[in-house]
């Protein structure tokens, strides 16, 4: 007699059971337009360019043993070998001195600063003025405390 309280009569979902599916439907579907949305256009691709990237990650391990900074049109500073260092705008490439070497092309113009014993180099690439961090200074900044 008990079975006949347990039995469905009509196979159908009930409302809570609905409900369920729905949301968990609904919670699919704003993930994958989210992840649409994501892979379709990335967040950067129009800032980053590889090239001048790359060239700023040389310029900066370069400076990871530089001292003696002075900075300007030009950053100068001396490297372990105590050799006098110099990376200036040529012809639109950032060169660094003993050696031409080349980090990279096409800069328009490029400034040297040092704001609270961190380096930053403020340069125009593509008509779009730009400041990347790209090494410290902290004997400096001490030394001025």
């Amino acid at each position: 007699m008990h079975r006949k309280w347990f039995r469905r009569y009509h196979p159908a979902f009930t409302m809570i059971e609905m409900l369920f599916s729905l949301s968990i439907t609904l919670f699919i579907l704003m993930n994958c337009s989210m992840f649409y949305k994501a892979l379709k256009e990335p967040f950067f691709s129009k800032e980053i360019d590889a090239a001048v990237e790359n060239g700023i990650a040389t310029l900066s391990y370069e400076l990871c043993t530089g001292y003696n900074f002075t900075y300007g049109d030009t950053l100068e500073f001396y490297n372990e070998k105590e050799e006098l260092c110099c990376v200036s705008l040529n012809d639109g490439r950032l060169v660094i001195t003993p050696g031409q070497n080349i980090i990279c092309h096409d800069l328009e113009n490029v400034y040297f600063y040092n704001d609270n014993g961190l380096i930053y180099m403020e340069y125009q690439y593509q008509g779009q003025k730009r400041t990347s961090l790209i090494g410290s200074d902290y004997d400096d900044y001490e030394d001025k405390e």
